[in-house]
């Protein structure tokens, strides 16, 4: 029984070396540090970036008012296709 996220949302990846190999750690939290979701692939490009909004809009009990980003195209491009750009920060 967690209380519903916040509708501000950051999203943001990091290089993490597992088994040897270069992966990405995908990590989307709430503007009051509720972690929302988590991936680990090892690709950076849009489809990967938009399979996990797709995740992260399906599991969620809120639609966001703000996507706040760290500047990666991959998000822009998959926020595009979903039909959130003008959320987009």
């Amino acid at each position: 029984r967690r209380p519903k996220p916040s509708p501000r949302w950051h999203l943001d990846e990091m290089v993490s070396a597992i088994g040897g190999r270069r992966m990405y750690v995908w990590r989307a939290v709430d503007d009051e540090g509720e972690v929302l979701g988590s991936a680990v692939e090892r690709r950076r490009d849009a489809a990967t970036a938009e399979s996990f909004l797709r995740k992260l809009l399906r599991d969620q009990p809120v639609v966001p008012e703000a996507i706040v980003t760290d500047g990666l195209g991959s998000y822009k491009t998959a926020l595009d296709r979903l039909g959130l750009s003008n959320r987009h920060r």
